[in-house]
């Protein structure tokens, strides 16, 4: 049962950072305690009902004995009145002093057994007051807490014991009783407790990555504020906005809880819990001995039916195997559906199976944060692009003579980019390099960059140290990291002659090869204040002389044909861009 320790220390942190660690940890626990408060009182009522429920049972059955002419109450009665008090008002108090604690939830399991002892007691040890036992463990299973289960199946373990051994007829209904029925009623409910404890540890799991996410968002959300301060108002209002709609889903599900149902071989419901009774819109007795998938598991979402056939709970009472599915819906009785996730655990008995028991939960709410996620992913790309746009025109401005440059470069960049194939995903990259290429150059001074001659040896030295300064800008931020093979490699060449690192051949990044020859075009084709522009013959001549020395040669076939053909209309559409 250590294994079913809280799923903190088994599942692996995307983001690997303490702080992140912390936060998700501190979430987790804050929800599991709210769990435990809230099951706590639960049973408060719990008891006070069997309580009442206990002294009923007793008086219906034995409300007096006669001894001659005497008769006086049976003590079936005063048992069920004090001893289901004792039992009752003990963890009542415990839950209104001091609720979530261990004590309480331990002392709750203890009286909620020990109750269930005592209503088979004064029921005459009848087998459907046993039924009992196996609520008590599913309700128990709400604290998603093995120990709990633990100090249950204990009791009930004793007390049959030694109830069987000395007072068989108080427990089995006959005053001499086999031990192996004994052992027979606990191997039942410790067969209950393997799959409520399945249920306890998927369930903890799932709550730690909802708090593993939303640990992970806010830390996202805290590194763009900082890296991207002219977006800091408008980011941390949509983030707080959408952190409470996320911790209000997220109490919503855990309030939901879990349903569970099961089925026979034949798809025929043998028991439902309250809560999967609550979810569905029917009472518990409208859907025992009914076939669940006609009742709730007939249509697909669009309306389409969904033959047993297909239903993966079937599939898993023939393969044998657990199915997990978080894309189908159930419906309700009203004829209203809820996106629903669930697990199918088949049953085996002696190596047969005869049935499978199905645990579901409502995750519309959760569906809704996903998506929701998503768009503000989105508006943050666009306006991290709207940003690098912006500051490549700012360098444009800098720069008269060479003003529209980057954005000129950028267009026939992704052009070239897509006759040799690469895949959109890529020219999201390729477009954001192509605007950068050139930000290093915020380190040179204006007296080198805006020289109308030519430059000297020292200057041409710190010229060429604008790839690396755009390598120190750009790298902090983590979403550019795909970006950057352009603004540090765009001046390497095919021969390997070119700055800063001297690569050859292939080992130069593809979107540098293609930058490369679409820089120079336009440099050329362009007027700067050293020169006036080349001729268009002129220009292609220069890039197929430097084809295998500056430029790779197959890119420069493709790059000529293309301009040859005339490919290039005035205005290029860009790819549509999406959240990286």
């Amino acid at each position: 049962m250590a294994a079913l320790a809280p799923a903190v220390e088994t599942t692996k942190i995307q983001v690997e950072t303490p702080e992140v660690q912390e936060e998700a940890k501190s979430i987790f626990e804050t929800q599991r305690q709210a769990i435990y408060v809230r099951t706590d009182r639960l049973f408060a009522g719990l008891m006070a009902v069997q309580w009442a429920g206990a002294v009923t049972a007793a008086c219906c059955l034995s409300p007096r004995t006669w001894d001659g002419t005497v008769s006086h109450i049976h003590p079936h009665v005063w048992a069920a009145i004090f001893l289901g008090g004792l039992l009752s008002l003990f963890p009542i108090c415990l839950v209104l002093a001091c609720p979530g604690r261990t004590v309480t939830r331990q002392v709750i399991a203890v009286s909620q057994l020990l109750m269930s002892a005592l209503l088979i007691h004064v029921t005459g040890g009848r087998t459907e007051t046993h039924f009992h036992i196996f609520g008590s463990l599913a309700f128990l299973a709400f604290y998603r807490d093995w120990r709990v289960l633990a100090s249950a199946t204990l009791v009930t373990a004793t007390d049959h014991l030694v109830r069987g051994i000395y007072w068989p007829q108080s427990v089995y209904g006959f005053a001499v009783a086999s031990p192996w029925l004994t052992a027979e009623h606990v191997s039942w409910v410790a067969f209950e407790d393997v799959f409520l404890l399945i249920s306890c540890r998927q369930s903890l799991r799932e709550m730690y990555q909802i708090s593993l996410r939303q640990s992970q968002f806010e830390a996202a959300e805290r590194g763009l504020i900082h890296s991207n301060e002219t977006l800091e108002t408008q980011v941390e209002q949509r983030t707080a906005a959408f952190a409470r709609m996320q911790r209000q889903n997220k109490l919503l599900l855990d309030s939901a809880g879990e349903g569970i149902y099961g089925l026979d071989s034949k798809g025929i419901t043998q028991f439902v819990n309250p809560e999967a009774a609550r979810l569905l819109g029917y009472e518990i007795a409208e859907l025992i001995g009914q076939p669940m998938h006609t009742l709730l598991h007939h249509s697909r979402a669009d309306g389409q039916p969904y033959s047993s056939q297909d239903c993966p709970i079937y599939n898993s009472m023939q393969e044998g195997q657990v199915q997990r599915v978080d894309d189908e819906v159930f419906w309700r009785k009203d004829g209203t559906s809820f996106d629903v996730e669930y697990i199918s655990t088949p049953l085996f008995e002696e190596g047969q199976i005869v049935g499978a028991v199905i645990t579901f939960q409502n995750i519309t709410e959760r569906k809704r944060a996903e998506e929701n996620i998503l768009a503000l992913n989105s508006e943050l790309v666009q306006a991290y692009d709207a940003t690098i746009e912006g500051w490549s025109r700012a360098l444009d401005l800098r720069d008269h003579e060479t003003e529209g440059h980057s954005r000129r470069v950028m267009e026939l960049t992704l052009r070239l980019a897509q006759a040799v194939g690469v895949l959109p995903a890529g020219l999201i990259h390729v477009r954001r390099g192509a605007l950068l290429h050139d930000i290093g150059k915020m380190g040179v001074p204006d007296s080198i960059l805006l020289k109308p001659g030519p430059l000297d040896d020292a200057e041409w030295e710190i010229m060429r140290r604008h790839p690396e300064l755009a390598r120190a800008m750009l790298t902090p931020t983590e979403f550019l990291h795909p970006a950057l093979d352009i603004p540090y490699c765009h001046h390497e060449k095919w021969d390997g002659t070119g700055y800063p690192c001297g690569l050859r051949g292939e080992e130069i990044p593809l979107p540098a090869r293609l930058f490369a020859l679409v820089d120079v075009w336009d440099a050329l084709t362009s007027d700067r204040p050293y020169r006036s522009a080349w001729p268009r013959e002129r220009v292609l001549d220069h890039l197929r002389s430097l084809a295998g020395s500056h430029f790779d040669p197959a890119l420069v076939s493709v790059f000529l044909r293309m301009l040859e053909a005339d490919a290039l209309p005035d205005q290029l559409a860009l790819p549509q861009r999406r959240a990286a």
